[in-house]
């Protein structure tokens, strides 16, 4: 329960989402929600180039931990990477890194 690790020093916050608000939840976070009542929900991932690193992390901590991954982290990399003419510098960069 969210008290279980506030107890345990995790910092834990809730919001309220109103109609038109976005939520962002960044790198390493876990999340959860419940609905409240009648509703439609959609949500829309993205990342910046920022985040290739940390989804490396993620694939290697979660071998580590014999977790399967949701998605193929190879698999993002190697479309982002047949897509090269729209691709901006600073993601290119990060791509060659993560896969060298």
């Amino acid at each position: 329960s969210p008290k279980l690790l506030h107890d345990k020093g995790v910092p834990v916050y809730t919001l309220r989402q109103l109609p038109g608000d976005f939520i962002i939840t960044f790198p390493r976070a876990y999340h959860a929600g419940f609905n409240s009542g009648f509703n439609f929900n959609e949500a829309c991932n993205f990342a910046t180039a920022d985040w290739i690193p940390l989804g490396r992390q993620c694939v290697d901590q979660y071998k580590e931990f014999g977790r399967y991954n949701v998605f193929s982290h190879e698999e993002l990399l190697i479309r982002m990477i047949s897509k090269t003419d729209s691709l901006l510098l600073d993601v290119a960069e990060t791509l060659v890194q993560d896969v060298q």
